[in-house]
């Protein structure tokens, strides 16, 4: 589990220290990063610059941002942290107990670091979900609509426990597998982008009450598979349901069909 524990403390009272005391204060730091490291995994820590010296940005209507100078605020701020990697909260706590805040300066916190998120990108059609599923479960179309995807197998029938690999664009090939499948409404999916790290992902069909279909496609993504992959991975799960959506509507189009797909 990995952890941020970031330090608050009163920037004004630590300017008032003299050098010898701000010495000591920074071999205590050295010790605790010293504990730290024989009890956990150090991934970073840094100091930061006083507070004033920060630029905020906050929305605007007619624009992205606007930078402005820092908001007066309590006396402690903000002002660094040491990000960890350890077995569990209670550990983590534990090393932050030993933290050398020197007594009324501040504070340190421990918050836990997400691990995943959800990425859900959705879009509607005027096709049913047959023929959505029909895509689905025909691995052949897959190039059509998967994004990055050059060919997708399977070692049998498209069902729950299924395993198989798809070839990505460049070549590489990555474990692929089928863990759960509601006929003809959802199925889900593990892909092994990084070494123990597996993309999950919900392929969901809702009809829509005045006919056609809403494509779900919900993705867990581990923090390694969106850190390896960043912009990428969500381009390619967003333009997978638009081509999805245009793949099934382009047969609607085709001369002499009628009706929905």
């Amino acid at each position: 589990m990995i952890f941020m524990l970031p330090f608050h403390a009163d920037e004004q009272a630590f300017a008032s220290m003299s050098s010898d005391e701000r010495n000591v204060l920074v071999e205590r730091h050295l010790a605790f990063r010293a504990e730290l490291a024989a009890n956990a995994q150090v991934i970073d820590g840094r100091e930061l610059y006083p507070a004033h010296t920060a630029v905020t940005t906050r929305p605007l209507p007619d624009a992205p941002t606007s930078p402005s100078p820092p908001v007066a605020g309590p006396s402690e701020v903000f002002t660094g942290y040491h990000l960890i990697e350890c077995a569990d909260e209670a550990t983590a706590v534990a090393l932050a107990e030993h933290y050398p805040m020197p007594e009324g300066f501040g504070y340190i916190e421990v918050r836990q670091v997400v691990s995943s998120w959800d990425y859900t990108p959705s879009q509607e059609t005027v096709a049913d979900a047959a023929a959505i599923w029909e895509r689905y479960i025909d691995l052949d179309s897959w190039p059509r609509w998967q994004q990055g995807v050059r060919a997708a197998e399977l070692n049998g029938p498209f069902q729950s426990g299924a395993v198989g690999a798809l070839t990505r664009v460049d070549g590489r090939q990555v474990p692929w597998r089928i863990t759960e499948v509601n006929e003809g409404m959802s199925f889900c999916s593990e892909t092994e982008l990084v070494s123990g790290a597996m993309l999950r992902t919900e392929y969901v069909l809702e009809t829509l009450r005045g006919g056609g279909t809403k494509i779900i496609h919900r993705a867990d993504v581990p923090e390694a598979v969106g850190r390896e992959f960043g912009a990428g991975l969500y381009d390619e799960l967003r333009h997978s349901v638009a081509a999805l959506v245009a793949d099934v509507e382009a047969e609607l189009s085709e001369p002499g069909r009628v009706g929905r797909v």
